[in-house]
């Protein structure tokens, strides 16, 4: 047999392994009830994150951050939008359960932050690929996409060129890529009760093809936030759940499944 494919085999046999041993390919996971749908947090995916303007989309993924570093892994946050320090201080109220004024006095445990890091200095996409590629991290979040320079001939062809090209790196470096994505109202209306088999986006056709899973999140009553799941590879799709948004300290608390 060829080197390559006993290298293949090899794989295969270490995933078989941790499914036996523990019915899934990674540790514990953000928000079970939702992840639980998707077979959770896999290496080599890219996990697509959309969400009207102004729908906590960031915030979501720093509730993300914290709970993997708490899981022991490495995190590379990759931020196009803010600088590493605002990015920064939602993680450790995250991660540290504090509101503004407790994080006034937090103590700068800096251990908790081994594995963390983020970037603030990177646009394009070529530097982008480099720093994951050398990277040691588990999990990167690249936030947002649509910020980051690509050039290319038409818009169409530059977020083609985008999503492809990280869902490449994913498969290629075996980390988690987490891919924030910002939609327009207009879009976001269009898609939040879509039921068809395909969600045809006017800018973003290829970002949806290039996900393995996408959860489209919308702001609702009470303070709540609804994360629903637009596409999945691996289980059913459509599924969709009721988060308690406390932004204070960057916290989401499930509520209940949107059916029940």
């Amino acid at each position: 047999m060829k080197k390559q494919m006993l290298a293949v085999f090899d794989e295969l046999e270490k995933k078989r392994r941790l499914l036996k041993i523990n019915g899934k390919l990674w540790g514990d996971w953000p928000r079970p009830e939702i992840y639980n749908k998707c077979s959770g947090v896999i290496p080599s995916k890219v996990y697509t994150i959309w969400a009207f303007s102004n729908v906590w989309k960031s915030k979501f993924a720093y509730a993300h951050t914290a709970y993997f570093l708490k899981q022991g892994k490495s995190v590379l946050f990759i931020n196009l939008e803010v600088v590493a320090d605002e990015c920064l201080r939602w993680i450790i109220q995250a991660h540290d359960n504090l509101d503004f004024k407790e994080y006034m006095d937090w103590n700068c445990e800096l251990d908790s932050y081994d594995n963390l890091d983020i970037r603030d200095d990177l646009y394009k996409l070529e530097d982008i690929v480099k720093c994951i590629e050398e990277s040691s991290a588990d999990i990167v979040f690249i936030d947002f996409v649509q910020n980051i320079d690509a050039w290319w001939s038409s818009l169409y062809e530059q977020s083609a060129k985008i999503a492809k090209t990280i869902q490449q790196t994913a498969i290629k470096t075996k980390k988690t890529i987490y891919s924030l994505s910002q939609l327009s109202n207009s879009t976001a209306r269009e898609v939040q009760n879509w039921m068809n088999d395909l969600t045809m986006l006017k800018w973003g056709w290829e970002y949806y093809a290039s996900s393995d899973v996408i959860f489209i999140l919308s702001k609702e009553d009470w303070g709540w936030m609804k994360v629903k799941i637009e596409k999945n590879k691996f289980w059913p799709k459509w599924s969709a759940i009721m988060l308690d948004a406390d932004l204070s300290r960057n916290h989401f608390t499930f509520v209940r499944y949107e059916d029940e």
